[in-house]
């Protein structure tokens, strides 16, 4: 398992990658996968899903110097957040402008770097306050994480609650939204246990079917057609 992907169609610049990445003073340098991407944007996310990252860089162009690559960055980005919503994932690039500038809607404009700022070292005299590409990229795969960990823990807490009793009506459908969120982001990989899902719902779908009751007394005390009413 790789902690970083970067997808990149010149082999120079994929070097100059692993070499910005060990010289950045966050990561190792194994901790990158660089890959070559293949024409087919489904089978270079299936290489990106083998090595299950913490964040996915990739180039903009990745068609400049290799042929039947139909695909950009940013588009690649789109496809992947869709299968792992809000994972964390940059755009490095020589054009950043019309990167963003042709960026689909889904994707964050503010994910897009540079090459110059992505690939340089670190500015020994910077001002404290200035966010070198790596401690951003640092910095949003940790932020990733621990939002992940908190809903896991609030799934937990629900779940334990559950097995001491019924959940209320707005307890299970917490349970149901957080299933929801992490299956998102997780890519289908964690999802609560059926039996789990029935118990939760046990007290909705109680509500449920005292309405429907309800609903079919009313009809029968008060039948909705013409002759019924006399008229």
């Amino acid at each position: 398992m790789a902690r970083l992907v970067y997808i990149d169609e010149q082999e120079a610049a994929r070097n100059e990658m692993v070499r910005a990445v060990f010289i950045s003073g966050h990561f190792e340098a194994h901790d990158i996968v660089v890959l070559d991407p293949s024409p087919d944007m489904a089978d270079t996310i299936s290489e990106i899903e083998a090595h299950r990252p913490e964040a996915l860089i990739t180039d903009y162009v990745l068609s400049e110097h290799k042929a039947g690559v139909a695909y950009s960055g940013t588009e690649l980005v789109q496809a992947y957040q869709a299968q792992r919503k809000a994972f964390p994932c940059f755009v490095t690039t020589g054009f950043a402008a019309d990167a963003a500038g042709s960026a689909p809607l889904q994707v964050d404009v503010n994910s897009i770097y540079s090459k110059i700022e992505s690939f340089q070292a670190p500015d020994p005299d910077a001002a404290p306050q200035s966010l070198p590409f790596f401690l951003r990229v640092k910095t949003k795969i940790e932020a990733h994480q621990a939002y992940i960990a908190f809903l896991e823990s609030s799934l937990l807490a629900l779940i334990e609650a559950g097995s001491n009793g019924p959940l209320s009506p707005s307890e299970a459908q917490k349970l149901l939204d957080i299933d929801d969120e992490l299956e998102a982001m997780l890519g289908g990989t964690t999802r609560v246990p059926a039996a789990v899902k029935e118990q939760a719902l046990a007290p909705l779908t109680a509500i449920v079917s005292k309405a429907q009751r309800l609903v079919a007394d009313l009809e029968a005390l008060y039948p909705d057609d013409e002759e019924a009413r006399g008229a």
